[in-house]
């Protein structure tokens, strides 16, 4: 009889031995599992500069900042306020009688500047090589600039070539405290065309 139940026990032991390591890797899956896992979508969203300049970089579709449109975002908890849409006629009475209060931004390249021109009275403020520059101290913004930087009491009306630099130049205004910003979505290109219709 103990001849009979050894070998038995032995036996036993081995398919005990075999369920152990089984259960012991199902236990580690999940764990192996969450390596591979990604993060969400939402998580790997760049925000505020960074998301604008990725929104311009990458082109993307889904891109907020439209022509013609703008959603408020918020930045530091505060809420930006969306922009005034200037149209052309808007540009062309404020080139042709300046307002104090008002200033006409470019923020095309100075190389864009030199060969296709600009809107009468606009200053020159890059976005694409300089989409720091109004969160510059005013000495710093003097410097590399060479005229002084805007107050932040003073209307900014932005525009481009085709109207997404300033969408991006614009919001970026509203998160270093420009509060009273507008935008000519239509930008050069819409200028370009109604000033050739008149000759």
């Amino acid at each position: 009889m103990a001849s009979t139940l050894g070998p038995l026990s032995r036996s036993a032991q081995r398919r005990a031995g075999s369920a152990a390591v089984l259960v012991t890797r199902v236990k580690v899956l999940p764990v192996a599992y969450s390596a591979f896992t990604t993060v969400p979508r939402q998580e790997q969203q760049p925000s505020g500069f960074l998301r604008s300049q990725a929104l311009l970089y990458t082109h993307q579709k889904s891109s907020p900042f439209q022509l013609g449109r703008h959603e408020s975002t918020i930045s530091s908890g505060k809420q930006i306020t969306p922009p005034v849409q200037y149209t052309y006629d808007d540009m062309k009475k404020l080139s042709m009688n300046p307002v104090a209060d008002i200033i006409i931004v470019d923020v095309r390249e100075p190389a864009e500047l030199a060969t296709e021109g600009f809107i009468p009275t606009a200053i020159n403020i890059p976005y694409k090589s300089s989409p720091e520059a109004l969160a510059l101290s005013d000495d710093a913004f003097e410097d590399k600039f060479g005229f002084p930087k805007p107050s932040k009491d003073k209307t900014l009306v932005f525009y481009c070539l085709g109207g997404v630099r300033c969408n991006f130049a614009q919001d970026l205004a509203g998160e270093a405290g420009y509060e009273k910003r507008g935008n000519y979505a239509g930008s050069w290109e819409d200028w370009v065309q109604h000033e050739s219709a008149k000759k």
